[in-house]
């Protein structure tokens, strides 16, 4: 089952994408393409991808200093 991780921010000219994990397989998907096929969690509910490593981060307890 496909589900959404963190949002990957605009670049270059590229839409944003979401980091999804796929029954243990990470990849990135387009965001519309996420949202199209409504997918869990929302969009609006992920966290950005900065976020979501600073968050891994803290729970690891390798916070920077």
């Amino acid at each position: 089952m496909i589900t959404g991780l963190y949002r990957i921010p605009a670049r270059d000219g590229h839409p944003e994408d979401v980091r999804v994990d796929n029954d243990g397989i990470e990849h990135s998907m387009f965001e519309r393409l996420y949202r199209t096929r409504g997918y869990k969690p929302h969009v609006a509910d992920l966290p950005w991808q900065d976020e979501y490593f600073a968050q891994k981060a803290a729970e690891s307890g390798g916070g920077t200093a």
